[in-house]
């Protein structure tokens, strides 16, 4: 399974707060009771009819587990909603990774509008291709030079941006 989906909902423990609603798969609706930073099972979820569980500081019930149990809500009621959200994703076509219009998720492949690569042009299509290997776009971010001296430990005035295929 193709964990990139879910990542909108997986535990992210560095935001998580005492008294937020969650979703696990032992215990379905439940609420983040503790976070206890310098354990293995970080968090403590529960509710008012299940004894509370335990779970890593991503979500897992255990850490020899291959998927996370603990969620942002419930992740069969998101993944229903997501089939039916069209948007650019990309995937793996001819060796190499292009934007493609989904149209909805089955069987964990990806099936999009033909060969679109815009919403507006998946308006008029009505083929569909099937993808296996497949990921939502990679963010962007924004950094100005001050804030990529300060990670670096550097002066700005000692930084220079190349172009990737520029020479030095």
């Amino acid at each position: 399974m193709n964990l990139e989906i879910l990542k909108p909902i997986l535990i992210d423990s560095e935001s998580l707060k005492v008294g937020d609603r969650l979703w696990s798969l032992e215990i379905e609706n439940c609420v983040c009771k503790d976070i206890l930073p310098t354990h293995k099972y970080a968090i403590i979820a529960g509710n008012n009819e299940v004894r509370n569980r335990s779970y890593t500081d991503n979500g897992y019930c255990s850490i020899d587990n291959n998927y996370p149990s603990l969620f942002k809500c419930n992740p069969f009621e998101w993944l229903a909603n997501q089939n039916n959200q069209e948007r650019v994703i990309e995937v793996w076509c001819d060796n190499e990774w292009v934007k493609r219009i989904l149209h909805m998720f089955k069987n964990g492949k990806a099936i999009c509008w033909g060969f679109t690569e815009t919403i507006e042009d998946a308006k008029y299509e009505t083929r569909t291709t099937t993808y296996i290997k497949w990921r939502e776009l990679p963010q962007t971010i924004e950094l100005t030079i001050a804030e990529i001296a300060e990670k670096f430990g550097l002066e700005p005035h000692q930084i220079k941006i190349h172009e990737p295929n520029s020479k030095a």
